[in-house]
């Protein structure tokens, strides 16, 4: 046992200088790609979810649809302003009735005066 653990020792110790050997050789590669990566993926997030900006001017478009919302008449209004239409449809017909008993007046003394002088 105590040889496994030997030998195995001076491989991770030799593997860990292999690594940060690696590094120190390759820093500048490994900045380049690792600032790559990172402005992607700031990049990909801009492009996902929407920016402070573009919220507030949202949230103010709604505010200001919200206002003008409040302003138009709600259920119950219109029902009122339905039974005023019919109200108001049932008296048209009432009046359109007199109009019609009214013409026919006109047209008969309008006939009677037309006979008056051609006797």
């Amino acid at each position: 046992m105590r040889h496994v653990v030997s030998t195995v020792k001076p491989l991770l110790k030799k593997r860990e200088n292999t690594l940060l050997e690696f590094i120190a050789t390759h820093w500048i590669k490994i900045y380049a790609l690792v600032s790559i990566g990172f402005y992607l993926l700031v990049w990909a997030i801009k492009k996902t979810y929407a920016s402070k900006e573009n919220v507030e001017g949202l949230n103010r478009r709604l505010t200001q649809l919200e206002g003008e919302i409040k302003q138009l008449p709600d259920k119950d209004d219109m029902h009122k302003l339905e039974l005023t239409i019919t109200t108001v449809n049932g008296k048209m017909d009432g009046l359109s009735q007199q109009m019609e008993k009214l013409q026919r007046t006109t047209e008969m003394l309008l006939e009677n005066e037309l006979q008056g002088e051609n006797r």
